[in-house]
């Protein structure tokens, strides 16, 4: 099932499909959600807890967003919704994931149902997936987790089998410019790396050019290239072909993990954007 972005067109009633869905009878209990945009998709997941949770709800909306409850998820405070954001960690690390889930074991407080949302769940290392996994395969009465990624490749497969997935395409470039787009820009088209590499000084500055790149690859992969996001597609990777830029994308992907482990994550990005160049 593919959901769009919130916020641009269209969106609405894509938006009310989800809601719809969480307001049904019966809701799976993974629910996994997959896409560029990471704060779309965590401020859906934080909408669809309000609509689990609100106390006023009505058929012409899935939730108020003034009870108490509403107010309190929004706030990241109500005590059966447990958001677990690890900024500026590599990895989620297993004593972290193991908290959650003894945290997820005790039962909810004010309802039927206690709600857990992971994001980035992809920074889980395999110990710490194959920790979760086991809370996945048997979650408990009411007990529902959701989990956010802006990189699907790297979730291992036994986590995204026990998901249902929903696929938020890329957003509109009218967001904004990167702060990548002249750095990497000028590289490419000079094919002069050493200015790009001296500014790549730690692991995440690593991190952060590497996923700016993916967006780009994805774009052309995925034929995205379309009048509204031409500006945002650099010129030396609007020409690569869509099978060269999927074939890359999946290259980016491998090289995200190893980013992970290597010291000299400059080199392996120089070496990779030589072959873009």
């Amino acid at each position: 099932m593919s959901v769009g972005p919130l916020g641009i067109e269209g969106a609405v009633g894509l938006q009310h499909r989800l809601l719809g869905y969480v307001r049904g009878a019966r809701v799976h209990p993974a629910l996994l959600f997959t896409g560029p945009d990471r704060e779309t998709k965590w401020r859906t997941g934080r909408a669809l807890a309000q609509a689990m949770l609100c106390r006023d709800p009505a058929p012409s909306r899935p939730f108020c967003g003034q009870c108490s409850a509403c107010l309190r998820v929004a706030k990241d405070s109500h005590p059966d919704v447990i958001a677990f954001r690890a900024e500026g960690e590599d990895t989620l690390r297993i004593e972290s994931v193991r908290e959650l889930c003894a945290e997820m074991e005790i039962g909810p407080l004010e309802g039927p149902l206690k709600i857990c949302l992971v994001d980035e769940c992809h920074r889980m290392n395999t110990s710490s997936a194959n920790a979760f996994l086991k809370t996945l395969e048997e979650p408990g009465p009411g007990r529902l987790f959701w989990l956010f990624t802006t990189r699907p490749g790297l979730v291992i497969p036994t986590v995204i089998s026990r998901c249902l997935s929903f696929a938020f395409p890329p957003v509109s470039a009218a967001a904004g410019a990167s702060p990548w787009e002249a750095p990497v820009a000028a590289a490419l088209a000079s094919r002069d790396f050493g200015p790009l590499v001296k500014a790549l000084d730690d692991r995440q500055t690593c991190n952060g050019l590497l996923g700016y790149v993916q967006g780009q690859l994805r774009d052309v992969a995925v034929g995205d290239a379309a009048p509204a996001r031409a500006t945002a597609v650099l010129p030396a990777v609007s020409k690569l072909s869509p099978l060269t830029a999927l074939r890359l994308f999946d290259e980016s992907l491998e090289l995200e993990g190893r980013l992970r482990s290597n010291a000299n994550g400059a080199l392996m990005l120089e070496m990779f954007l030589r072959q873009i160049a």
